[in-house]
């Protein structure tokens, strides 16, 4: 009788043939999606309310620190110092008057025990030592253009951000304060600029002004490492005019606070360009962002409009392009300013001008976050 063998080693071979063939048109079950990150908790705690009699109503409140240090610029009050060894029990430790200072602060920074504050009107800097904190000392005066809008301190650069007026640019003054008094040495100018302003950690400035055709906001980025010989690096363009308030940067990303806009975040603050990463804003065009800082991935905000309706402080938490609301506070006066050192959010209100004797409030809370 013939061998079955063969025949049974023919239909293996071909059911593995059809076996192979039919593997490659079978389709795999696609991975499930990651599901998207879970929002992580913010918790903000309120260590202590600071209540500022007797401080100009009509004045800005310019809040900035120097370590533990904390500095209160008022035009009112003048200079304050508190120490925060415990953000639960502020200690005011020294002040120094609007007089000694020569007159009302528009802006002011600090750091390694120097502060230099900015007077309104006169477009003069003045120096102080605050290396005793019991004892701050007015040690120097410098003259700078008037007008000016913030004080950026990287290294023994100061730089100082002033706003157009009348024939005057705006731009950026750079002086080198290891001398005495500080010496100018560089400038990046523009014809009109917004109050949108901050210098990264590598000394790239960036300024926010209009476009002069359509008025609509950009955004000029220039290399001030060395401030002699500024370098442009790149304009960035938005397609509305949206009145950049205010600004910082962290983590390789600007963060930009809108009157019209709400919430801007671009990466790639030291990149050759700035990209559009991700942004929020309020459904209601008249409610805009005034003041921003972040803690990524968290970005903190003062919201309000000009009528001191509806104001709040935000919180949004930032996960790719989106930003989530994740905290707020809402204001019992009109809003001024949030500013951010480590752990420490220090938000600024003002009673209404309509009561009598206004004062300013100044609310530390600490920052519970997981990164």
């Amino acid at each position: 009788m013939r061998s079955l063998r063969p025949r049974f080693y023919l239909c293996v071979c071909l059911f593995i043939a059809l076996a192979a063939a039919g593997s490659g048109c079978r389709q795999e079950p696609e991975p499930a999606p990651e599901p998207p990150a879970p929002v992580r908790p913010l918790l903000l705690e309120l260590q202590a309310t600071i209540i500022g009699h007797g401080w100009n109503s009509l004045s800005d409140t310019i809040i900035t620190f120097d370590g533990s240090t904390m500095l209160v610029i008022d035009g009112g009050q003048g200079l304050l110092l508190y120490g925060l060894a415990d953000p639960g029990h502020p200690i005011l430790l020294a002040s120094v008057d609007r007089f000694t200072l020569g007159g009302y602060a528009r802006a002011a920074v600090a750091s390694n025990g120097r502060a230099f504050v900015a007077i309104m009107g006169n477009g003069e800097i003045v120096e102080l030592d605050i290396s005793t904190l019991s004892s701050p000392l007015v040690v120097n005066r410098f003259s700078t253009i008037p007008g000016v809008g913030k004080l950026e301190l990287r290294g023994n650069h100061l730089f100082v951000h002033f706003i157009s007026g009348g024939n005057v640019p705006g731009g950026v003054f750079v002086y080198d304060i290891s001398h005495s008094p500080a010496q100018l040495v560089g400038q990046y100018l523009v014809s009109i600029i917004d109050p949108g302003f901050c210098v990264s950690d590598s000394k790239r400035i960036f300024l926010a002004h209009p476009e002069h055709v359509n008025w609509t906001s950009q955004i000029d980025v220039a290399d001030m490492a060395d401030p002699a010989n500024p370098v442009f690096v790149y304009t960035w363009p938005s397609s509305r005019a949206i009145n950049i308030e205010d600004m910082c940067t962290q983590n390789g990303r600007l963060y930009c606070a809108a009157y019209l806009g709400g919430i801007l975040v671009l990466k790639g603050a030291d990149e050759p360009r700035l990209d559009l990463e991700a942004e929020f804003d309020w459904s209601d065009i008249h409610f805009g962002a005034w003041s921003i800082a972040a803690v990524p991935p968290y970005v903190f905000v003062a919201r309000g409009d000009s009528s001191g309706a509806a104001e709040s402080f935000q919180a949004f938490r930032q996960w790719g392009s989106s930003l989530t609301l994740v905290w707020e506070q809402a204001a019992q006066f009109p809003i001024h300013s949030v500013t951010v050192s480590g752990n420490l959010l220090v938000t600024v209100e003002q009673e209404s001008l309509s009561r009598p004797n206004p004062q300013k409030i100044l609310k530390l809370l600490r920052i519970f976050a997981e990164n």
